[in-house]
C-alpha cells in the first residue's frame, strides 16, 4: 500500500463527497431517519445507510445521552479541527444539529479493511502524529473500513481535544 496511492484515491473521494452532498436532503435524512437501514450501533451514535441516486453515505446520529452543553460545543470544535487534518484515513465528513439530534455524515464504507497489518500500524501511527499536531487525541482505531478499496477510519464518535487545546 503506497501513501500516495491511498493521497490520491482519499482526493477522489473527497471530491465526489462534496460534489453530491446536499444539506437539505440530509436534514430530511435526520428527520426520516427511522425509515434508514441501520448499519450499526455504538456507544454514542447509531449508523444508518442514506443513498442518493450519486453517492450512498453513513448518517450516524448521536444517542440522546452522548453530550450536551460545553461537551457538544468541545466535540463540534474537535470535529472542525478533524476537518483540517489532511490524512487518507480521514474521510469527508460533515456534521451539524438539527433540534435535539446531533449527527454527522461521511461517506459509506462497506468492506472491513483487509491490507496487512504492518501497513495498517504504520498509517494508524501516522495518523495520530497528525492528530496530536491538531490538537487532537482519539484512540479507538479499530473501526476500520474500506471504501473502494481504500482504508477509512469510520467511528469519529471519541474525537476529544487534548488539554492544550481546551486552554
Amino acid at each position: 500500500m503506497d501513501f500516495f496511492q491511498l493521497q490520491g484515491a482519499h482526493a477522489a473521494i473527497q471530491k465526489n463527497f462534496h460534489r453530491y452532498y446536499d444539506p437539505s436532503r440530509v436534514s430530511q435524512a435526520v428527520r426520516d431517519s427511522h425509515k434508514l437501514r441501520e448499519l450499526g450501533r455504538g456507544r454514542h451514535f447509531s449508523s444508518r445507510l442514506f443513498r442518493t441516486e450519486d453517492f450512498d453515505y453513513v448518517l450516524s446520529l448521536a444517542h440522546r445521552k452522548f453530550v450536551t452543553g460545553a461537551e457538544l460545543q468541545r466535540w463540534f470544535q474537535a470535529m472542525e479541527r478533524l476537518r483540517q487534518c489532511d490524512h487518507p484515513l480521514i474521510p469527508p465528513l460533515e456534521w451539524g444539529q438539527l433540534d435535539d439530534l446531533c449527527y454527522y455524515v461521511s461517506p459509506y464504507c462497506g468492506e472491513p479493511f483487509a491490507g496487512s497489518r504492518q501497513d495498517l500500524d504504520m498509517l494508524l501511527e501516522d495518523l495520530a502524529k497528525k492528530l496530536w499536531d491538531h490538537g487532537l487525541y482519539y484512540d479507538d482505531y479499530w473501526q476500520i473500513r474500506c471504501l473502494s478499496g481504500h482504508p477509512m477510519v469510520i467511528d469519529w464518535s471519541d474525537l476529544q481535544l487534548t488539554a492544550m487545546a481546551i486552554r
